[in-house]
This record gives structure tokens, sequence and C-alpha cells, in this order.
């Protein structure tokens, strides 16, 4: 297993954030969450209408179960891959402005106008060509298809239509509602790990930087004899 990949897994970790208690109730702000996350929303919002009604296209005029699983069983690989490259792509969006180091992304970010970055066509290059590093690699691809897959079997649980007859065309409802959790996920996630690697690139630099100015007192302290 390559080490992205253990990032990327770690980063879908979510630590428990001490401000808030169990049992209590608090209202997020999108600043709560991560930069860019409104505009994040607005955008795969219609992506992912445009999807499922692809998915809908395609199973027009066909016989379809009412058995919920069945349903699901049964768009699953007609869906899929949609929808996984979806959220590679949020994950890529995530991690460019997390990391930050563009310079249309650092400054959308100090003015606090990083939802504007989602209607920016540079941004947008350069979160292109990271999802499609990504999605090069097979492992990566692998997980995202294993989080996706869980995330369906459990809200079909969660939503209480498990083993249960439905109306077919509820299940485009369910892929819409699985879709939105599963990007904001995603998004979220590469913000984290975006993060990380500018702290991480931060701390190489004063590390780099301390040991250059090491160095340079030793040569001097040399130069005194």
């Amino acid at each position: 297993m390559t080490d992205l990949v253990d990032e990327i897994k770690q980063s879908f970790t979510v630590s428990r954030d001490e401000r808030f208690k169990p049992g209590q109730v608090q209202r997020l702000t999108a600043s709560d969450v991560a930069p860019g996350f409104v505009g994040m929303r607005e955008l795969y919002s219609e992506l992912l209408l445009v999807y499922t009604r692809r998915g809908y296209r395609w199973f027009a005029g066909s016989s379809m179960p009412s058995q919920a699983d069945d349903l699901l069983e049964l768009t699953r690989p007609v869906m899929l891959p949609d929808y996984v490259a979806l959220m590679v792509r949020a994950f890529s969006n995530g991690a460019v402005i997390g990391q930050g180091n563009e310079q249309v992304v650092k400054m959308l970010l100090f003015y606090g106008k990083a939802d504007e970055l989602f209607g920016n066509e540079e941004y947008r290059i350069q979160c292109s060509q990271f999802a499609k590093g990504l999605a090069s690699d097979p492992e990566v691809l692998d997980f995202f298809t294993m989080y996706l897959n869980e995330g369906l079997d459990q809200l079909l649980h969660l939503v209480g239509i498990a083993h249960t007859e439905t109306e077919p065309n509820q299940i485009w409802n369910f892929w819409l509602l699985v879709g939105t959790a599963v990007i904001s996920t995603s998004y979220l996630a590469g913000f984290k790990l975006g993060k990380d690697w500018s702290e991480r690139d931060l701390l190489d630099g004063i590390e780099s930087a301390t040991e250059e100015a090491s160095r340079g007192s030793e040569g001097e302290a040399g130069s005194d004899h």
C-alpha cells in the first residue's frame, strides 16, 4: 500500500473536536467547516443532479424491482464510476485549498472569498490535474470505491429502507442523499490533508533554515580563529 493511500485514509478519520460536547446542539457556520465549503456544495449539487439524471435515463423504461436492496444492487454498477470520480474531484478541491500553495488560492483565502474559487478557471485546472494524478493510482480509486460502497450500505439501513418495498424511482433520491454526504466528506478530508501537507512543508522549511543558520554560525566561528 502506498504512503499516499495511507494519508488519504487518515484524512477521512474524523477526530472529535473538544469544543463540541456530546449531546449539545451546535450551529455551525461555513467557516467552522472549511473555506470554500458553500461554493463546493453549490457546484456539486448541480453535478450530482446531472449524473443522477444520467442514471435515471439509463434505466428509463426498464422493469425495476421494488425491494430497496435490489434497486441498489441494480443501479450500483452504473452509478459508482461517476460518483467515485466526483468524490476524487471534491477531495482534490479541498486539498488544493487546504495546502494553499497556489497564488489564486492564497489571494482569495486572504480576502475571505474562497467560495469564488469554484468559478475560477486557474483553480479548476489545478484541481483537475491533481484529481487525474489521484485517479491514476488504482489503490486510491479502490479506497474511494470502498468508502462509497460502505456509505451506500450503511445509509440504506439508517434511512430505514433496507429490506423493504419502495417506489423504484425513490432510489434516485437515495443516490442524491448518499452523494451529498460522501462528496462533502471527501472535500473536508482533502482540505484536512492539504492543511497537513502545508504544515509539514512549513516545518521542513523551518528545519532547513535552522540547519542553514547553524552551519553559517559554525562557519563564522571558525573564521574567527
